[in-house]
């Protein structure tokens, strides 16, 4: 539903826009934005689409000015911008590219805020503007991991976009390979147990899993809620991350106690074996303990 809403009130919608299924609920996954905590208190919403004019994610925030008193706006996450938009009516008021995201910074001392600097280049000036918001909703600890998550992928989109305007393409390497970030030679170990060669890049925003030169996952820093070492095994470690459990078909068969069951915090681990470093300066160290 957050989808097709979304999807009508894109400030770019395409005329011949793909039709949504009515009976099909938004995609939720743990390894690539919000957790499942926001979820259930309606804090923010990650909806799975790979169209530009729809939301990745969204957040419930009020914008605070030091001149007047602060008003509720949804804050929407896109691939290569954010908007923010009246609740009630769902009218967009301000949209800004990822590109011209200068500064991004959480306030410590105020629980839930974050002020971002963005350059306005609609009149060609060069001038900037800056932007404070307090996520709504939830507890101080909620409102301070949902904050990090979203300054997470807004950081992510940053990257993404400038890939994007550098010339990136179909065939062209992934944007987290185009920047000097350590990387880590590793293999992941699979459900059959067997291991598969894989490259960890320790981007600003999360952990990154390539195969070849595809990206296959992207694991956000703030849903990494636990990490293990192997002790058969220098080289294993063991990512414990936070993701949300599918909920079941519109119409379908549903499990004993609700759907509630459905959408509670599992952690599952994901063990790799981390062989080698180029992390700049590392000397050859042992690829793990650099990791």
């Amino acid at each position: 539903e957050l989808h097709r809403a979304h999807h009508s009130l894109s400030p770019r919608r395409k005329a011949k826009a793909a039709p949504v299924d009515a009976g099909a609920s938004a995609d939720v996954a743990a390894t690539n934005g919000p957790s499942a905590g926001g979820i259930g208190s309606q804090q923010h919403a990650l909806v799975g689409s790979t169209d530009d004019d729809l939301p990745l994610a969204i957040y419930s925030t009020t914008k605070l000015r030091s001149w007047r008193t602060g008003y509720p706006r949804t804050l929407s996450l896109h691939r290569t911008y954010f908007t923010t938009s009246d609740p009630d009516s769902g009218e967009i008021t301000n949209e800004w590219s990822y590109t011209g995201l200068r500064q991004w910074m959480a306030l410590p001392k105020e629980h839930g805020c974050i002020l971002l600097e963005v350059v306005e280049t609609k009149d060609g000036g060069g001038g900037s503007t800056k932007l404070k918001f307090k996520l709504r909703g939830g507890d101080s600890t909620e409102s301070t991991v949902a904050r990090a998550e979203m300054l997470a992928l807004m950081l992510r989109y940053k990257y993404e976009s400038s890939h994007q305007q550098q010339g990136g393409g179909i065939g062209a390497s992934p944007a987290v390979t185009r920047h000097n970030f350590p990387s880590f030679v590793a293999e992941r170990q699979t459900r059959h147990g067997t291991r598969t060669p894989v490259t960890l890049i320790a981007a600003p925003y999360g952990l990154v899993e390539l195969v070849g030169n595809r990206v296959i996952r992207t694991y956000v820093y703030t849903t990494i809620v636990g990490v293990s070492l192997t002790a058969d095994d220098p080289s294993g470690v063991v990512f414990h991350i936070a993701e949300v459990r599918p909920k079941p078909a519109v119409g379908g068969p549903r499990p004993p106690g609700g759907t509630q069951q459905q959408q509670q915090s599992v952690h599952p681990g994901r063990l790799y074996f981390v062989t080698s470093t180029q992390r700049p300066g590392s000397g050859g160290g042992n690829g793990r303990s650099d990791l």
